[in-house]
């Protein structure tokens, strides 16, 4: 009695707080779905962090292509003034070669009017005076020396035809020496802006280069922030389900705390109850039309999977004991073994049941009546693949899954 109430108790303390607990199939269930959100949401994640990683090389990308446009841009500003002030430098010194051309000009004239004025003048002194001019000036002159004034004049005054002459020549040889320099820095300043025009040219055709690479990199971005808005929904939507499969084992948590309670309340009057079941399960047998009187232990286990069918269709009732009102699992398990005189143990928890009777090593060397046991569940093994169990409160006691439909813990033997 204190053994039977030993192990009741500490079924009590495996339901209220152990992994091993008795778990229903919806409960399995929700579980793997959370799991593998859990796993979907870790995924989203990552990608996110990936996603952010590239949207900031991206970004990154944008700012480098927008500081070197910012830097083309000055270059080709500052290449477009300088073209422009060397085309005003070229038509400042256009003007200056039109104004040498025309002091040239000029000079050239006066040095023609000089040197007819000059060639006038000596055609009159020495072509139509002759001797006789002479003689004439000689006559008119008082005396030798106004003669002598006379003729030294005449000298001065073709000496100041010839030096004017070289003046003019000089100044003219002077306006030409400007004119070509003029022309020569024409030709430097119309160089270097054809320079400057080659250089904005290239800065334009960067220019548009880095235009392309800064439109291809908004799109890049834009498309990563598409990208992120999408896998934060998605993480969102991810979340709310895990937080709706948490309510909804929270939900079954307390719902098992609750029947743990009750238990705990009820374990006295159970443990007093518990011969009178056995009892009851008997005569229950024999109302089926069957005799279920024990049999002794080492038959072939056919006993007890046949004793099993009988209750096929009942109520599943977590916690219950009772064939025909409504048990769960291992309370299945054990009043089929303890009926059928296979096992006269106390009441055990799935989990313990695999530590029972005698260990078998695989599916395929297990017989009729074996005891099948899974994480949170038990069952009873036909012989032929299949399991007789009490399934859940959807399904009741039933005899129409496969042996290996759940991973499997432990096969114990009895018979």
């Amino acid at each position: 009695m204190k053994k039977r109430l030993f192990s009741l108790m500490l079924a009590m303390t495996l339901v209220m707080g152990s992994a091993t607990t008795v778990a229903a199939d919806e409960e399995d269930d929700i579980r793997a779905a959370q799991a593998q959100a859990a796993s979907q949401l870790d995924n989203t994640y990552s990608q996110l962090d990936s996603l952010s990683q590239q949207q900031a090389a991206v970004q990154a990308q944008i700012s480098s292509v927008n500081a070197d446009l910012v830097d083309l841009m000055v270059q080709i500003s500052q290449a477009e003034s300088d073209i422009e002030f060397t085309k005003s430098m070229i038509a400042t010194t256009q003007a200056d070669i039109e104004t040498t051309q025309a002091e040239l000009a000029e000079q050239k004239d006066l040095k023609a009017r000089q040197y007819a004025d000059m060639v006038n003048r000596i055609q009159y002194i020495y072509e139509n005076g002759g001797i006789a001019g002479w003689t004439t000036i000689m006559l008119k002159v008082s005396d030798l020396s106004s003669f002598l004034n006379r003729a030294e004049y005449t000298t001065q005054l073709e000496n100041a035809d010839r030096a004017a002459l070289k003046a003019y020549e000089d100044t003219i040889t002077l306006i030409s020496e400007e004119e070509r320099q003029l022309e020569e820095q024409k030709a430097d300043l119309e160089y270097q802006q054809a320079m400057l025009e080659a250089q904005e040219e290239e800065l334009q055709v960067q220019k548009a280069e880095l235009e392309r690479q800064l439109q291809a990199a908004e799109a890049a971005n834009a498309d990563y922030a598409n990208q992120i808005s999408a896998a934060r929904e998605q993480a969102a939507q991810i979340e709310a389900l895990m937080a709706q499969q948490q309510a909804e084992l929270d939900r079954i948590e307390a719902e098992k705390a609750e029947a743990a309670r009750r238990a705990a309340e009820e374990a006295a009057a159970r443990e007093a109850a518990a011969r009178a079941q056995a009892e009851a399960a008997a005569k229950e047998a024999a109302s089926a039309g069957s005799s279920d009187a024990p049999v002794s232990s080492g038959g072939s286990g056919e006993d007890i999977v046949e004793f099993a069918c009988r209750w096929l269709g009942n109520p599943y009732v977590w916690g219950g004991n009772s064939l025909t009102n409504g048990i769960d699992c291992s309370h299945f398990v054990w009043q089929v073994l303890r009926a059928t005189g296979h096992y006269s143990g106390g009441y055990m928890t799935s989990g313990y049941w695999a530590g029972a009777g005698q260990r078998v090593g695989s599916l395929a060397e297990a017989r009729a009546g074996d005891i099948i046991v899974y994480s949170g569940h038990v069952a009873i093994y036909d012989g032929n693949g299949m399991i007789v169990e009490a399934k859940g409160s959807a399904w009741g006691i039933t005899h129409d899954r496969a042996a290996d439909c759940k991973r499997i813990i432990a096969i114990r033997r009895f018979t």
